[in-house]
This record gives structure tokens, C-alpha cells and sequence, in this order.
């Protein structure tokens, strides 16, 4: 992002146990408060449904090491560096901002790489440790964007 390159972490589940990091990086104190509002969106959203909010890490992520949702979390927002969060997307929200982005996409790594597309990402190269297989072209001449898993 140093170089004028754009981020976007998305798959908000996974910054569960995180979220304070990525909250006391928000540029300015609307970012903070979208920020806050995505978290608090996607809880709400589990609790609604009831549905386990706990379940990550999964059984895989946890032969591998891991063994809690923070820890994992932690992993996982570490990937989009150190910069500040100069904004927060909606599913659906074109990049309009430069720099690091948060994306409200749930933690599914086939919806969140749409959700990457239709924000204008180019470009998700997904990374994890478990060896997901996992590819997803997407034809935007928009930015290079990452789904950090």
C-alpha cells in the first residue's frame, strides 16, 4: 500500500478476535465507526440465526496448530499489513478509496472472492496454511485485492 497499491481484507468471521486491531488502525472516525458497524453487523447476523459464532477455528486449522478463533483471526488480519483502514465496503460496493479496505463478505472463501469481484478486485490471490486448493479469476480492470484466510 506504500506504493499506492489497494488491499482489501474481507471474510469478516475470520477478524473475529481481531477486530480491536483493525478498529484502532481506522483512519479517521467515520472508518472507525464503519468499522465498528461491520463487526456488530456480522455478530448480529449469527446470533439472529443461531448460529455458532465460535466454529473457526476449523478441525483442520486445529491439526495444523491453531486453537482459537482469535488466534486464527489474528493470523489472518496480520496479512493485510500495517497500514491504516482507510475504508469499509458493503457486499456489493465498488473501491472508491486507495490504500486498505475491509470488505463485509462472510467467511466462505468462494462468496468472499465474489464479493472481491464485484468490488472491483482484479486479482485474489488466497492464501492458507491448510493447503485449500482454491482459484478464482476475476476479469476487472480494477485493483489487486487479497482474501486473507
Amino acid at each position: 500500500m506504500a506504493q499506492g497499491r489497494t488491499t482489501v481484507l474481507a471474510e469478516v468471521p475470520e477478524m473475529f478476535g481481531a477486530e480491536t486491531f483493525l478498529m484502532n488502525r481506522a483512519k479517521t472516525k467515520e472508518v472507525f465507526e464503519k468499522t465498528v458497524h461491520l463487526i456488530n453487523d456480522f455478530n448480529g447476523y449469527f446470533l439472529e440465526n443461531k448460529q455458532p459464532i465460535y466454529e473457526n477455528p476449523s478441525p483442520e486449522n486445529k491439526a495444523g496448530g491453531l486453537s482459537t478463533l482469535e488466534e486464527k483471526s489474528l493470523g489472518g488480519t496480520q496479512k493485510c499489513g500495517t497500514d491504516k483502514v482507510k475504508d469499509v465496503l458493503k457486499y456489493g460496493e465498488q473501491l472508491t478509496t486507495k490504500g486498505l479496505n475491509l470488505l463485509s463478505a462472510p467467511g466462505n472463501d468462494l462468496v468472499a472472492s465474489t464479493a472481491l469481484g464485484a468490488a472491483g478486485c482484479h486479482m485474489v490471490p488466497f492464501t492458507t496454511g491448510r493447503g485449500t486448493p482454491f482459484e478464482n479469476k476475476i476479469d476487472n480492470p480494477g485493483q489487486s485485492c487479497f482474501l486473507a484466510n
